[in-house]
Formats: C-alpha cells, structure tokens, sequence
C-alpha cells in the first residue's frame, strides 16, 4: 500500500510498512514522527482516500484501499513559511546566503574516477587527508581554494567527504541526480534509524547579498560582507557550464510545527513550484558553497560531452551508506561518534540496518 504526503498541492512518497488490518490513526501514528510531526500536532493529521477523510478507527481493509493505491496524509503547515530567502532570518539564526560562489578552479585530465562519498581526514597536506593517489591533483587544484575560506579551517583535522564523477554524458541527461533535493537526507530518511538531526555537511554563511567584495588573493569571487565567513556545508563544482543550478534559499523546519517539509533523501519535487527565482545556473570551473538544505538539481545536458563534477561535504554528517558510498581504500573511516553507518537501499527504509560501531572497521575491512 502507498502512502504520501501532501504539502502545498504536491505529495512525496514515504516507505511505510502497513498491514490491511491496520488502523488509519496507526498509520498516522508511524507517519507522524517520519515527517517530523510533534505529538501537539499528531491529532491534526488526516488520512484521505479518493478525497474523502478516512475515520482513525477505521481498519485499511475496510476503506475500500486496495493494494497499490495511494493514501494521502494531508500535513497542516503552510510550506511556504519554511522556504527561507536569501539574507532573510532562518531557524538556524544564520542570516547569511544558502549559496556562495568562492572562487574559480581548474579540473585535472579525467581518470574515468566514480568515488560517492570517500571518508579522509582535512588536512593542510595531501598526505595527512588519507585519500588515495588518484586524488592527488584534486587536492592540489581545489584544496588550497576551500582551506583559504575564512571559518572552514574549523574542519581541519576532521572527517569530510569525497565524491568525484567523471564519465560520458548523452545529449538531454543530467549527470548526477535530477530533480530539485536538497544534501540533507530529510526526517523521514533517519527517523527510524536514530532520533538525531540530519545533517549532510549542514552549512551556515555570514555572507549575504549586502555589498559586493572581491578577496584580495587568487580567483575568490564572492558577494557579502568583507568579515563574512562560511561555516561547514557543501562545497560543488563542474567543468560544464549550466549542467547544474541551485536557488539561494534555505528549506527548513517550520517555524511553529517543527515539521519537516523536506521527503526522503532531500526530495523537493512537491514543493519545488514554491522556491524564489530566479534560479542560478552554475559557471563551468567555479567551485559553490551551499548548505545541505539548499535546494538544487542536475540538468539535462544540451550537447553530449564528458563531464566531471567534484564535491566536498564537510564533517557534520548524519548517515553514511555502505551500500552507496566508496570506501577509502587507506581505511580512513566515517567519525562514528557523530556518523552511523548503515546498510541496505537507502531508498527503501524497511531494507536499512544500523552497523554497531565496534562492526564498522571490520566490515569496511573484509569487503576491501
């Protein structure tokens, strides 16, 4: 049976593993803490069916829902009041840019490199970062750029993140994943793993849009205040130009509810008619700086080419999938005092297990 969410006049899919002789209030009561509903707010969720409101004593065998048919759990929250501009204040008292553009950067000759999320330490040397050889000139075009940022050297020392993705494109598809998502995996990816935010790379920024500066060294191109400094996030970048596009606004809690408007694995496409334009195409050999709640999406491509993308996502990570990620062959692991690792499809919540801490390195070892 398919349940989904409705917020805004759009609906997101949620994976909810229901009986038919399940009641609709026990189906509102395992949806509720996936969409990060408060119990203040649980009792004014609605199940409907066919645009009807369905009883919460009502068994799902006796709705008349067959299998395969969609349920909708109607979410009382305007998503508009969770759509924070530019500069404007959010939930997180940050009052800076959801995205940054900080400098411009030159990509290396491709090895064909497939790397999603490779754990190694930030360092000021290559050596230190315990990332494989085939990263070298990675580290050594697009490092000294992010190191240079004020407030990112908070992160030296810790664990960060890794994905480069060099292959063909063909003509009218998007390299990476389509669609408007944020990075943030969203309530109901991680709320039946564990009762902690979630985070992917997170992000906060002091810049915003109120005077124009460019950094004294290098290519640093950014607008804000001359003190501005980014803390955490995301840092992207591509040799294509206009292959992705962010919006500079954030997509957080709502301010009242606390609920979550944002679906499984950064889902936005229910709510993707809401976000401020104009959107931003990004420049070909600019390196961007966004939180892991700025929405963005891959693009068709107009021309078949070969593309190469790079992404950093800083320490502050919630989950870290096996089943997706590429393990650092140096055995660099995920900090796993702030980062579960877990196993399974991550887009289907009933095949996900949580690995014990004391498992992880062994795992890791065995499967290298």
């Amino acid at each position: 049976m398919n349940v989904f969410v409705r917020l805004g006049g759009g609906a997101a899919p949620i994976d909810l593993d229901v009986a038919p002789d399940d009641t609709v209030g026990a189906l509102l009561d395992r949806a509720a803490p996936l969409l990060g509903v408060p119990e203040d707010v649980r009792a004014s969720l609605q199940a409907e069916y066919a645009g009807a409101v369905l009883e919460e004593g009502m068994a799902l065998c006796e709705t008349g829902v067959d299998a395969g048919e969609e349920i909708v759990v109607d979410v009382p929250v305007d998503p508009a009041e969770c759509i924070a501009k530019s500069s404007e204040l959010d939930a997180d008292g940050d009052c800076g840019d959801a995205c940054v553009m900080v400098g411009r950067v030159h990509f290396p000759p491709s090895q064909g490199l497939q790397i999603n999320m490779m754990p190694f330490v930030m360092a000021q040397t290559f050596e230190a970062t315990g990332l494989p050889w085939t990263c070298r000139q990675y580290y050594e075009r697009f490092f000294p750029e992010i190191l240079d940022i004020p407030g990112i050297e908070a992160e030296v020392g810790k664990v960060c993140y890794l994905s480069i993705d060099e292959r063909d494109v063909a003509a009218s598809e998007s390299h990476r994943r389509g669609g408007v998502h944020t990075e943030t995996p969203g309530t109901a990816a991680v709320q039946a793993l564990a009762s902690r935010p979630s985070h992917k790379g997170h992000g906060h920024s002091t810049f915003n849009l109120t005077c124009p500066f460019q950094r004294p060294l290098g290519w640093h191109v950014a607008w804000g205040h001359s003190n501005g400094h980014l803390q955490g996030g995301i840092f992207m970048a591509s040799n294509v130009a206009d292959s992705c596009q962010t919006y500079n606004c954030k997509v957080m809690p709502h301010p009242a509810t606390g609920v979550d408007i944002i679906g499984p694995y950064g889902d936005l496409s229910h709510v993707a008619h809401l976000l401020p334009g104009p959107n931003n195409p990004m420049l070909k050999n600019h390196l961007y700086w966004l939180t892991d709640r700025t929405p963005h999406e891959s693009l068709p491509l107009a021309t078949a080419c070969h593309r190469q993308w790079f992404r950093l996502v800083t320490s502050d990570v919630s989950l870290w999938h096996r089943d997706h990620s590429t393990p650092n062959p140096n055995g660099v692991l995920p900090d796993l005092a702030r980062t579960q690792v877990i196993v399974g499809n991550k887009f289907k919540a009933s095949d996900l297990r949580v690995v014990p801490p004391e498992d992880v390195a062994a795992m890791l070892a065995t499967e290298q």
